[in-house]
């Protein structure tokens, strides 16, 4: 969930045109739910840095409400670590709190950016094209 999340933010930050590139998934129900939750967060963006952390903070609330296997393949190889130490969904619920507290610290510095980095992809694969 926290890879579809990101996927998310990255949506929300660019051009709506350009959320085509940005994900990919054999799920048709999982690129939907991407580029919806895309949009919401672009729309929470636009209404204001409240809107922004209410919306932020539901994912966060949905990725709670997640179930995780009981240990991952890396638990098992690594018993000796702090992460073998907690719950998958600890760990995965922290990085996300830390990403969420970033991104609402700097929305729109990491807008300009995401723009700018399309735009340099755009450029490289010839189908930028110039306004006149």
């Amino acid at each position: 969930y926290l890879e579809r999340f990101c996927s998310m933010v990255k949506m929300a930050m660019v051009d709506e045109d350009e959320c085509d590139r940005l994900a990919f998934s054999n799920s048709p129900e999982i690129l939907a739910q991407i580029r919806a939750g895309g949009q919401k967060l672009r729309r929470a963006a636009q209404d204001g840095d409240a809107k922004l952390k209410e919306v932020l903070d539901f994912f966060v609330d949905e990725l709670r409400r997640k179930s995780f296997a009981p240990a991952s393949r890396d638990k098992q190889t690594n018993v000796g670590s702090a992460y073998a130490a907690s719950p998958d969904s600890v760990v995965v619920e922290g990085i996300m709190r830390e990403l969420v507290e970033e991104i609402q610290e700097a929305w729109g510095v990491g807008v300009v950016q995401q723009r700018n980095r399309q735009l340099v992809l755009a450029v490289n694969r010839g189908d930028a094209s110039a306004a006149h």
